[in-house]
């Protein structure tokens, strides 16, 4: 009895196979659970319980594919290169999964619903049809699906029409083998149905009911056509070489030994040749040989013999050529260097994405299409888009990288930008990181500094009725002091001493040193002094020249710095010293004039005169410190000007809140000079200056 008997015995007991009722629930005896949809193309179960539709066709012809699959078949099963090209292939196409998107969620839950349900119905995954699809177009360039029907059995899909016909919801996705496919056709020459033969069993669906994916099709032929079939002469010359090496290898392994019996002086005796041939023959594998000075053993070597490796690599090359593979992903990391395996790499994943869109274009039009439908969705404008992501986590940074730098640059719009980074374009700004975490927290920033602010100032005005009228010379006030328990109930005087600023010392503590012409200088210190004199002179809140006073000493110290910075920024640049130009500091000056009057009018009419210069000593010279900076960048600009500069750049590198700008020095607003606001670090970049 052949094989073959034996197997068809053993399937015909497997049909009859009896089966056991078991709490409503059918088992098969070899204990695997009945599923409620069987595979239809395969020949190892039960008849299936779903009956399918059955279609009459007449005067069909069956023609199998234009190319031998068969033997595709057996070279990817027995050549490891052949069989691992496919494996990576499959492997990339579903690298990073798979996405399900859809404008309108509905469709989208309900798709993936009826997928879900699918699954159940077969026992076979989503993700393992892919994958059984990925390895059926790969191997064979086709790739086939039979879709099954049944009416009742599923829960959320209902009956549709589909081609002037009413069907039954799909309860089932099988993946048929494309070597075993034969195409039907009609007198016209149009494919109306499909049949499957294996061992000499026949099944047959409608083309309708068949989903055919075809890779490399081309016009006039009926399949597509396999990767594999160009490189196969290649193969078949690259077994044929490596037997050669397996024969030459076992050849030099056993090494020739040449013996010479005799020379031009002594010549062999007669019968001496055939004895040491007889010596030879049987002695041990291991023995020795003992000769006289006239006999000479030597081992040959061939130095014409051919270089088989060379041939070897050259058919390899062909063959990593046609699959179209790198060299270094199949374990030749020696075959390449890095910038070659980065080129074939780039060629694999070209393929690959050309695999995934075959399969995105056939599963959108032939199954989702069909989902929607049996969920109510007919509408021209429900849309379901089935994609693959990037496969190359790191093109696809460098691709979204320089999207958003066009879109920050105003080259494109926001809906260009997410239709290129393949992004839902109907997105709520409410609902981005912005809106979400960025402006709620400085918001909150905010109200905590309100609130703080609040709580000085209430702070501040309980302190001011605790204490007492100032004396007559206005500069200490005693206050009496509760009685000590040991003073006898006698009160002792305390006095206080001048009120005065705080100490506020502020400094640039960076040292950069940015090279010019003249070499390298460690860049100065700005400040020269401490802003604490601004308040000699001044009296309390009530004096007429208080205004006055205060304007004249905050203008004066910030003329000071500014003559100060421009000293040594003429020194660190080695430039000549230059007459300031009051018509550019004027215009700044001026504002901060405004500035602090409207500070001490508001101040005068809002504090106690009996607070003295506390609390607005320390507010106002918080105020005239930020001024220090906007002096360094007004010395800059003063600079920028006396060498005929028009255009500075304002550099936001420590900032976080703003971003670079250039502008024009003849139109700008000297009043408006960074830094822009509460923890702004933008500064004029020097660039220019170090030419």
């Amino acid at each position: 009895m052949s094989w073959l008997d034996i197997f068809k015995s053993n399937s015909k007991q497997e049909k009859e196979i009896t089966t056991i009722e078991v709490s409503d629930s059918v088992i098969l005896a070899n204990g695997q659970d009945k599923r409620e949809v069987d595979d239809p193309t395969s020949k190892f179960c039960c008849p299936s319980p779903v009956k399918r539709y059955q279609y009459t066709r007449r005067n069909v012809s069956y023609k199998p594919s234009e190319y031998d699959l068969e033997m595709v078949a057996n070279a990817v099963s027995l050549d490891g290169i052949l069989r691992r090209t496919v494996n990576i292939y499959v492997e990339q196409i579903l690298k990073n999964g798979y996405e399900i998107n859809s404008e309108n969620d509905k469709i989208s839950k309900h798709v993936a619903k009826r997928l879900k349900e699918i699954q159940y119905f077969t026992g076979i995954s989503f993700y393992e049809l892919l994958n059984q699809i990925s390895t059926q177009l790969v191997t064979y360039g086709n790739a086939y699906v039979i879709k099954e029907r049944a009416r009742d059995v599923s829960k959320f899909g209902k009956g549709y029409r589909l081609y002037n016909r009413s069907v039954y919801p799909i309860v089932g996705l099988f993946c048929a083998d494309a070597s075993t496919m034969e195409v039907g056709l009609n007198d016209a020459g149009t494919v109306v149905t499909y049949k499957q033969e294996i061992r000499g069993e026949a099944n047959e669906w409608d083309e309708r009911d068949v989903i055919h994916f075809t890779y490399n099709k081309i016009p006039g032929t009926l399949t597509g056509q396999s990767q594999i079939l160009p490189v196969l002469d290649d193969v078949r010359a690259l077994r044929k070489l490596e037997e050669e090496i397996e024969i030459l290898g076992f050849q030099y392994s056993i090494p020739l030994y040449l013996y010479k019996v005799g020379t031009k002086e002594i010549p062999p005796a007669p019968g001496e040749v055939e004895l040491v041939s007889s010596t030879i023959a049987n002695m041990p594998s291991y023995g020795m040989l003992v000769v006289p000075g006239h006999h000479d053993i030597t081992i040959p070597s061939n130095t014409n013999s051919m270089d088989i490796i060379k041939y070897v690599d050259h058919f390899k090359s062909r063959i990593f050529g046609g699959l179209g593979v790198s060299p270094v992903a199949l374990g030749q990391s020696d075959t390449s260097n890095r910038n070659t395996a980065q080129v074939a790499d780039l060629a694999m994943q070209s393929i690959t994405k050309s695999y995934q869109q075959i399969e995105k274009n056939k599963i959108e039009l032939e199954l989702f299409r069909e989902l929607m439908l049996d969920g109510g969705f007919d509408s021209i404008d429900d849309e379901v888009e089935f994609r693959f992501p990037e496969i190359d986590i790191e093109t696809q940074i460098k691709k979204e990288t320089h999207i958003i730098a066009k879109w920050q640059n105003n080259l494109i719009t926001r809906t260009e930008a997410r239709n290129e980074m393949d992004y839902e374009n109907k997105v709520k700004d409410s609902d981005t990181f912005l809106n979400t975490v960025d402006i709620p927290k400085i918001e909150a920033q905010q109200k905590g500094q309100m609130e703080l602010a609040e709580l000085n100032n209430a702070n501040a005005v309980k302190l001011a009725k605790l204490k007492p009228a100032p004396s007559a010379g206005g500069e200490k006030t005693s206050t009496p002091a509760l009685p000590k328990p040991n003073s006898g109930g006698k009160s002792v005087t305390k006095v206080t001493h001048t009120i005065t600023a705080p100490k506020n010392q502020k400094s640039t503590s960076n040292k950069v040193a940015p090279a010019n012409q003249h070499g390298k200088s460690t860049r100065p210190k700005y400040v020269k002094n401490s802003s604490d004199n601004i308040f000699d002179g001044l009296s309390l809140f009530n004096n007429d020249n208080f205004s006055k006073t205060l304007s004249k000493n905050i203008t004066d110290y910030l003329y000071e710095e500014l003559d100060y910075t421009i000293n040594k920024l003429c020194s660190f640049y080695h430039k000549p010293k230059f007459e300031i130009n009051t018509d550019i500091t004027d215009k700044y000056f001026s504002g901060l004039d405004m500035i602090i009057s409207n500070r001490v009018s508001t101040a005068v009419k809002f504090l106690d005169e009996y607070d003295k210069l506390d609390l607005y000593n320390q507010k106002t010279k918080e105020f005239v410190d930020d001024q220090v900076s906007k002096v360094h960048n007004l010395a800059k600009i003063l600079m920028y000007k006396e060498f005929d500069i028009n255009t500075i750049l304002i550099s936001a590198d420590n900032c976080d809140k703003h971003a670079d700008v250039i502008i024009n020095l003849d139109n700008f607003d000297y009043s408006k000079l960074p830094p822009f606001g509460y923890q702004c670090k933008c500064e004029i970049s020097e660039e220019n200056l170090n030419e």
